[in-house]
């Protein structure tokens, strides 16, 4: 069943739109009702399902903010979102001293310690610290390659191209020699072959008589 439109959700998508570049990806984290910080997409997204949905009345909703008067089903939400009123930064970096409202914050900032960057597009080989950076980074490649593969997300310009990548997933080997039986995923992995299948029966050919 399909889920009911979430007007949150569609106000963060409206505000993303209006941030440029490393901003957008970072807000992309944030809840825009009460403050917190997921650690990806998918989190955030359970996040809206769960605390603001339309379903989710007031009587739902117990406990609210002292200062904004936003309310929240969880006490411990109200006081992590209470941080950003208070200033509190009680996750501190053990490298440099920095603190941050969330430890979800705190680890993306440890990363540029480290620079770890685990996560690489399969398109241009661009690199990320965290899966979600990298899920919006594919974004920019949409435009130039509208044809993506629903297994990998690998895009190409032309379905055609598409189509041919799809032999990888699936082990399908339509190009087969006629000599010796061998297959291929590509009609150039064919042509680069029979010319070696050819010589060898003409060898086995020659050794007969």
């Amino acid at each position: 069943d399909l889920l009911p439109v979430n007007p949150i959700a569609s106000e963060l998508s409206e505000y993303l739109k209006s941030l440029p570049g490393e901003s957008r990806i970072r807000s992309s984290l944030r809840c825009l009702e009460c403050g917190k910080d997921c650690d990806s997409h998918s989190a955030l997204q359970a996040h809206h399902i769960t605390s603001h949905t339309q379903t989710t009345h007031i009587k739902e909703k117990p406990y609210s903010c002292p200062d904004c008067g936003k309310r929240f089903i969880n006490e411990s939400y109200i006081q992590i979102h209470q941080r950003i009123h208070t200033g509190e930064k009680p996750f501190l970096c053990s490298q440099c001293g920095k603190g941050f409202h969330t430890a979800s914050s705190l680890k993306l900032h440890e990363m540029q310690h480290s620079g770890e960057r685990p996560f690489a597009c399969s398109i241009c080989g661009k690199t990320f610290r965290i899966n979600s950076y990298l899920t919006a980074h594919y974004q920019t490649h949409i435009k130039d390659r509208p044809f993506i593969c629903s297994i990998c997300g690998k895009g190409y310009s032309r379905a055609e191209e598409l189509k041919v990548h799809h032999r990888l997933h699936t082990g399908e080997r339509p190009y087969k020699c006629g000599d010796c039986g061998k297959s291929f995923i590509y009609r150039q992995g064919l042509r680069q072959h029979q010319p070696s299948s050819v010589w060898k029966s003409h060898s086995l050919l020659s050794v007969c008589f």
